[in-house]
């Protein structure tokens, strides 16, 4: 949705009041831009329940970088900008994901020198490389090298001004490129001192193609293909690859490239998003193209159909009540038919960790909508279908809260696109679904090697606090020397030693009495033979299935009513194998251990989803690390996944929030049959579960 209010009413004027911010520095001008779009953000954060200094940092930097830069008001007369549909310089939205039931406040904003026209340089992109000058040193994780790579393949800035009226006459608009931002809590949390922004950039391909003779769409493609290090993303061209070939099987999409936009962050965590305009209004061919023709190979994408098709008909006021259409003005009918030169779009967000594209479609629902009202009614039905209302604030409620300059039922307008497709991430079989790794304060015992100094170190590097535990007191002062921060911490503990285990619980609980997570991760394995009986061990075989089972049973129980009794988000995470289900053979107690382990997190998890503490399993496959030096120390430590890329597989997946963590498979299973095994397991357990529950008081 996205609009600006062109009257400026008293309640307007009160927006610096509203959000504590100080403009008294401001000309009239950019007081005009704080009073109408800056008043609009401002209650859209209300609405999504942002904290206020979130709200203060980003509302601070609106009203003192962004609004004097975009000049002089907008006058009868005045240039179009190319985002909104009505010629305003904003587009707004909320974004709602599947599991986090919590929306998101993202705006795309053009800056380009319109109000007055820049006659010297009509394509100027300095008031970019302002707003960009300010963000380098406050915006997380800034990286501009595949912006700077984009604009120089898709702006002409620095041609002749005679030049660059010749290419804005062919493309049709003046607009170089756009700024997307969206303003994420996160931040705030975990690096206070950030602005609470990630942004990104998007080139219309119109100009490049103009100049060179190309097809719009070929100056998408060569324009990713331009990028320097390109080849080391193997991925993203295979990615491109795909849309390529879909585009060549149906040429009539050739001349509809609409974009090509990046992440301001390092080129191996960037995204680069292909545009391209959908011109109709048939819904098999939307489809075919959001599949790009069935080339797509994410399992369920299926699922999207039903909800694609829903959100269409519903945002168009297919349920909304024929007796509340007014009847509509000349004015009206202008209007609509301004709102009809909109077409559709998708994307397609190509990352370094998938070789195919995530799709996403946009649609215009005010060409056919009777009114606002009737789209935000038609968007809460389709929430409330498909569970992602949150008991909160409708739709209709959080928009006549903050677009208050009308009423929704006289005309549309508010609500000028809805975007509808997956969530670019490493766990793409959900919509949109993204949840931010919020723990604060994590005890993480087995923190001193293996997978658990990897997921250690990562876990400080992303803002929370370590508290690693385990035997060996040098490993301990190495991780606290390491991080030389408030984030790492440590404390001596042998999880096998249960006469102690109280006094460490208790010591732990008041030390920190922030902790919000518990993950226990401490393990041994060694091979047994049990076809010698008269020589087993079995010393050992009982100190393997104590330290994998009985100890992390006893920790979890006595940590797990500390967690329950916090008022936020606790977790408690315990790490599991893919030998829990598929025993190996030669490590008999590690296999029985782990066995034993899942079925308890099984039961510990169902016998206690009525409380708040999320309950969650991680599968590791072989992974590279000293947990079978009983091999050797050479080839043992050469065994499986990269510790590195196990790290990263495991932190995404936490972020997905799910209960259940599977990264890779059995040594000698292909990951889809294993993975349909896990699946048929859950299955037969949860309706055992629920038949023997019912009969249980909890």
């Amino acid at each position: 949705m996205g609009s600006i209010a062109l009257e400026e009413t008293e309640s307007e004027r009160g927006v610096s009041e509203l959000a504590g911010i100080d403009v008294s520095k401001l000309d009239d001008d950019a007081l005009y831009w704080w009073r109408t779009s800056g008043l609009d953000l401002a209650r859209m954060m209300k609405e999504a329940g942002f904290p206020d200094k979130t709200k203060n940092q980003f509302l601070t930097f609106y009203s003192s970088i962004i609004c004097p830069l975009l000049k002089g008001k907008p006058q009868p007369g005045s240039m179009p900008t190319a985002v909104g549909w009505d010629g305003n310089p904003f587009e707004y939205s909320w974004e709602f994901k599947g599991s986090t039931k919590k929306s998101s406040v993202r705006f795309v904003l053009d800056l380009s020198e319109v109000r007055p026209p820049n006659k010297s340089c009509p394509m100027s992109v300095d008031t970019v490389g302002e707003v960009l000058n300010v963000l380098k040193d406050t915006s997380p994780l800034y990286d501009d090298h595949w912006h700077r790579a984009i604009e120089r393949w898709a702006v002409y800035s620095n041609a002749s001004a005679e030049r660059q009226e010749l290419l804005i006459s062919e493309a049709g608009h003046r607009t170089p490129t756009i700024l997307g931002f969206d303003i994420n809590p996160k931040i705030t949390e975990k690096a206070p001192h950030m602005l609470p922004v990630m942004i990104k950039s998007y080139f219309p391909p119109c100009f490049v193609a103009a100049d060179r003779r190309l097809t719009r769409f070929q100056a998408l493609s060569l324009g990713v293909r331009q990028l320097p290090d390109i080849g080391s993303y193997p991925n993203i061209l295979l990615g491109l690859k795909m849309i390529e070939d879909f585009v060549a099987c149906n040429p009539k999409y050739e001349s509809q490239g609409r974009g090509l936009s990046t992440d301001f962050v390092p080129a191996g965590d960037a995204r680069l998003k292909v545009y391209l305009r959908y011109l109709g209004d048939d819904f098999d061919e939307i489809w075919d193209y959001y599949t790009l023709g069935g080339r797509i190979p994410i399992e369920d994408l299926d699922e999207d159909k039903q909800k694609l098709r829903d959100i269409i008909q519903l945002s168009r006021g297919m349920c909304y009540p024929v007796s509340k259409i007014r009847e509509e003005s000349a004015a009206d009918k202008k209007r609509r038919a301004i709102l009809g030169t909109k077409p559709s779009s998708l994307y397609f967000s190509l990352t370094p960790d998938k070789p195919y594209p995530i799709p996403k479609f946009y649609f215009y629902p005010g060409f056919q909508a009777p009114n606002d009202e009737a789209v935000a009614q038609g968007l809460d039905l389709w929430l409330q279908k498909y569970g992602w209302a949150d008991g909160g604030p409708t739709i209709e409620e959080r928009t006549r809260n903050t677009f208050k300059y009308r009423s929704l039922d006289e005309k549309p307008g508010i609500f000028t696109f809805i975007g509808f497709g997956r969530k670019e991430g490493l766990d793409d079989r959900a919509l949109s679904l993204q949840m931010p790794f919020t723990y604060k304060s994590i005890l993480l015992v087995g923190a001193t090697s293996g997978i658990g100094a990897g997921l250690a170190d990562r876990f400080v590097a992303e803002g929370s606090q370590v508290i690693a535990v385990g035997r060996r007191q040098d490993k301990l002062d190495d991780f606290v020397q390491k991080h030389n921060s408030a984030y790492a911490a440590a404390i001596r503990y042998d999880i096998t030693d249960s006469a102690s285990l109280n006094a460490f619980v208790n010591e732990v609980v008041m030390k920190y009495p922030d902790l919000d997570a518990v993950f226990l991760n401490a393990g041994v394995q060694s091979q047994m033979r049990l076809s010698r009986a008269a020589e087993f061990d079995f010393a050992s075989f009982h100190h393997e299935i104590n330290v994998n089972f009985n100890s992390i049973v006893n920790l979890a129980m006595s940590f797990l009513p500390h967690l329950q009794a916090k008022t936020q988000p606790t977790s408690l995470i315990i790490t599991g194998t893919h030998l829990g289900l598929v025993p190996a053979p030669t490590i008999p107690a590690y296999s029985a251990s782990k066995a034993a382990l899942t079925s308890f997190v099984d039961c510990l998890r169902d016998q206690n989803r009525h409380k708040s503490t999320k309950i969650i399993e991680i599968y590791p496959p072989v992974v590279q690390s000293e947990l079978h030096d009983y091999l050797g120390e050479e080839l043992g430590r050469s065994l499986g996944m990269p510790i590195d890329q196990f790290t990263n597989e495991a932190y995404e997946q936490l972020l997905q929030g799910d209960e259940l963590i599977v990264i890779g498979s059995i040594a000698t299973e292909p990951r889809e049959s294993y993975i349909d095994l896990v699946e048929k397991r859950r299955d037969i357990y949860s309706k055992l579960s629920s038949v023997m529950l019912a009969r249980f008081e909890l």
